[in-house]
């Protein structure tokens, strides 16, 4: 823990980060999903726009608090989600912050501006457990796989995190 009060000497930005203990989801159904880096959304017309982007759980989001959690089986998450599901569908819409000129792109940890606009450009309808997970179990996350339209940015741990992820996964695959 020296090391890490140390960095965040340094780095004075990281402090409120590091201090807040994360919240206890009640539901998979009610935790945000957020990709902390930037991208590149470019247009038709080859405008480019950063944006960071989040999935918000249209049932709103609901914490545990410790001693709630405490009381919760390890599987509670999958478990609630299951019977969740066997009442109606799990929604979350796709909400894009849309980044200011001066709004870093290249640093995950500097959050930026709340006020900054956002618009929902989407929205994903879970209406089942998935039954074909076995394949993609052997293949390995690369969050810098991206689809015509979307760029990386010029986050450096964005693009580290493509060599880590499959560092990861070769190293479990090898050990199972």
């Amino acid at each position: 823990m020296a090391r890490v009060h140390a960095f965040v000497g340094v780095h004075s930005h990281l402090a409120e980060a590091v201090a807040q203990q994360p919240p206890i989801p009640v539901s998979y159904a009610s935790v945000a999903y957020w990709a902390i880096h930037a991208f590149i959304w470019v247009d038709a017309a080859g405008v480019r726009r950063p944006v960071r982007y989040r999935w918000e759980p249209v049932a709103g989001r609901t914490d545990l608090t410790a001693a709630e959690a405490a009381t919760r089986t390890a599987q509670y998450l999958t478990d609630e989600l299951h019977q969740r599901l066997e009442h109606a569908p799990v929604a979350f819409d796709l909400r894009i912050q849309l980044a200011e000129p001066d709004d870093p792109t290249h640093d995950p940890s500097t959050v930026w501006p709340g006020h900054r606009k956002e618009i929902t450009a989407g929205r994903l309808e879970i209406t089942a457990p998935a039954d074909d997970q076995d394949p993609w179990n052997t293949q390995a996350f690369n969050p810098t796989r991206v689809t015509t339209g979307i760029q990386l940015s010029d986050d450096p741990v964005l693009a580290f995190r493509a060599h880590a992820y499959a560092e990861s996964h070769l190293r479990r695959s090898h050990n199972e």
